[in-house]
């Protein structure tokens, strides 16, 4: 028989939620990050070029090209809400802290 899954306390879950922040903002911060960074900003510029130039009547090719666009732009948006999530753990546990004292 499988364990039951253990319940995470609140305190728990913001610890996870700080260090998954820090890490994530250790990837942007590192060259592969700032590579991935740089190469999102870059295919969000060309894939948008792209959408301006094509034939609006041409929907498959502009589907295709928004969804592109989609992609890179989810991926920032999840990594950069990934740090902000920490960073709002971080300060929370620091307040925990503080009224403990």
């Amino acid at each position: 028989m499988a364990d039951k899954p253990t319940e995470v306390t609140q305190e728990q879950f913001r610890i996870i939620r700080a260090r998954l922040g820090i890490e994530a903002e250790s990837f942007e911060r590192s060259h592969f990050g700032r590579y991935i960074f740089d190469r999102i900003d870059r295919d969000l510029d060309k894939f948008t070029q792209e959408l301006v130039d094509e034939d609006p009547h041409n929907v498959e090719k502009c589907v295709e090209i928004r969804n592109n666009l989609q992609v890179r732009n989810l991926f920032g948006l999840w990594l950069r809400e990934a740090i902000g999530s920490g960073l709002n753990a971080e300060q929370e546990l620091k307040e925990e802290e503080i009224s403990e004292d």
